[in-house]
C-alpha cells in the first residue's frame, strides 16, 4: 500500500504527481495493493518540518494523522469492516462550545 502527500506549491508541480498516479495505477493493477493521494493546498515542499520557512502546522498535523490511520489499516491493526464509521477522538470532546470554527 502507498500513501502520497503532495503540496500544491511543490517545486515539481502537478505534472510529477500525475505521472506518479499513472505509475501507481499500472503497478497495482491486478493486485490487492491500494494507494491514495492527499493533496495539500497552499503549502510548499517540506511543509511538515517544524522551524522551517515553509512549515505549515495545520497541513503537517493533517498529513501525520492521515499517515498513521493509513498505516493502521494497511497493517491490519484496524479493521474498517467491523466499524465502518468509527468515532474520532475529536468527536468525543466533552464541550462542543470549546470548538473554534
Amino acid at each position: 500500500d502507498v500513501q502520497v502527500h503532495h503540496a500544491e506549491l511543490d517545486f515539481q508541480g502537478d505534472v510529477a504527481l500525475e505521472a506518479l498516479k499513472s505509475e501507481l495505477k499500472r503497478g497495482t493493477n491486478g493486485t490487492d495493493a491500494q494507494w491514495q493521494v492527499n493533496y495539500y493546498s497552499k503549502v510548499k515542499h517540506g511543509w511538515t518540518e517544524p522551524g522551517t520557512a515553509v512549515y505549515n502546522a495545520r497541513a503537517a498535523v493533517q498529513s501525520h494523522k492521515s499517515a498513521f490511520e493509513f498505516f493502521e489499516m494497511s497493517l491490519r491493526l484496524v479493521d474498517p469492516a467491523t466499524d465502518p464509521f468509527p468515532v474520532s477522538p475529536f468527536c468525543q470532546q466533552q464541550s462542543p462550545t470549546s470548538l473554534r470554527i
